[in-house]
């Protein structure tokens, strides 16, 4: 996937920022360890809580 690095403009938007890519690698992990308790139970820190 080194096409990355020459994309055109119209393919930029769709490149996620460092913050997203962050939020989607962390619900992927949550995701395959079994949790899905985001977006309902606030005050879970070790999760990397941003509800509350």
């Amino acid at each position: 996937m080194h096409e990355r690095t020459r994309a055109p403009d119209r393919f930029r938007p769709t490149q996620p920022t460092s913050e997203a890519w962050h939020e989607l690698s962390r619900f992927v992990i949550d995701t395959r360890a079994g949790e899905t308790r985001r977006a309902g139970q606030r005050g879970d820190a070790a999760n990397g809580d941003r509800s509350g």
